[in-house]
């Protein structure tokens, strides 16, 4: 289950860190899902038939474990690349904005100092970074979970009818008394 879910969580990662191809993530989180369902299908595929199927809750693990593997990725492709973004001057107006609102007269001295230490100085701040990576962890879990469960749905080849049924031993408890018995 690791394997699906490292490659899945690859591709989640490296895809939502990327510039243009992060914009995607704003229709219903599509590549979120899309890791989800990318890990899903991976372990599917090398599935053994002999076992039983699937659950719906392997596949929601699945896409955790592709939720959480994939926002580590997303956080070390996303530091480089912010770096470049602020020195090609691509982010320039965000940092300004935000110099400016901590520039205001009505926040106190103390905090603003202590805001400006996590937010301000013109790179990447810490305090964004977290903010960023916390807020995209929350979002990556929820919706890559939802990713495999659907995937598990869209992509198991076995239907749970078709499996054979096996009754517990009659010896068992809370096996059902054979008719007659009584």
């Amino acid at each position: 289950m690791f394997i699906p879910a490292l490659i899945g969580g690859a591709a989640l990662g490296i895809a939502s860190a990327l510039p243009v191809v992060e914009f995607l993530n704003c229709a219903c989180c599509g590549l979120i899902v899309g890791g989800g369902l990318l890990s899903s299908y991976l372990y599917l595929r090398e599935y053994p038939s002999q076992l039983p199927p699937v659950t719906y809750g392997e596949g929601a693990l699945l896409g955790l474990s592709t939720g959480a593997i994939g926002t580590a990725i997303y956080t070390i492709v996303r530091i480089p690349m912010q770096n470049v973004q602020i020195q090609l001057g691509i982010q320039t107006q965000e940092i300004e904005q935000l110099d400016e609102v901590l520039s205001d007269p009505q926040i106190p001295e103390a905090l603003r100092n202590v805001l400006l230490e996590l937010f301000g100085g013109g790179t990447l701040s810490v305090g964004v970074l977290v903010l960023e990576v916390v807020g995209f962890l929350a979002v990556a879990l929820v919706f890559a979970t939802l990713g495999g469960i659907l995937g598990i749905a869209l992509f198991q080849k076995r239907n749970p009818s078709e499996i054979p049924f096996q009754a517990p031993p009659a010896d068992s408890p809370g096996a059902p008394e054979p008719p007659g018995s009584q």
